[in-house]
């Protein structure tokens, strides 16, 4: 990720040869869990959202960029990429980001990292 200053997505995909990533390995875990279809589906394509993506596609990829950008992600300061479509599908924008990091950034964080601590232990 580094030497070629890509995401952690990019580096996954171009070290697994496209044939692994983090998506599928979700899809597969709902899939054995008998999740509904409509989340598998969203799940394996919060990262490729296109330019009109169902709302549970955009609201997976929001929330996966927010996570991000809250300290939350797989990568400290991993870059985010909020894509047109997922805003339009939500009928949202930049502010409300912000408006969400703010609301979230401390209680999230603090109960998640609190949970990792109790699971760890």
């Amino acid at each position: 990720m580094e030497s070629d200053n890509s995401t952690f997505h990019d580096a996954e995909n171009e070290l697994s040869g496209g044939m692994v990533s983090h998506e599928f390995i979700g899809e597969l875990l709902l899939q054995k869990s008998n999740m509904p279809p409509e989340l598998v589906a969203a799940v394996g394509l919060h990262h490729a959202t296109g330019e009109t993506p169902p709302p549970l596609v955009a609201l997976i990829h929001v929330a996966n960029n927010i996570t991000k950008e809250i300290g939350l992600g797989y990568i400290e300061d991993e870059p985010v990429q909020y894509t047109d479509g997922a805003f339009k599908a939500l009928k949202i924008g930049p502010q409300i980001i912000r408006h969400l990091k703010a609301v979230m950034s401390e209680e999230v964080v603090a109960q998640v990292k609190q949970l990792v601590r109790q699971c760890m232990s």
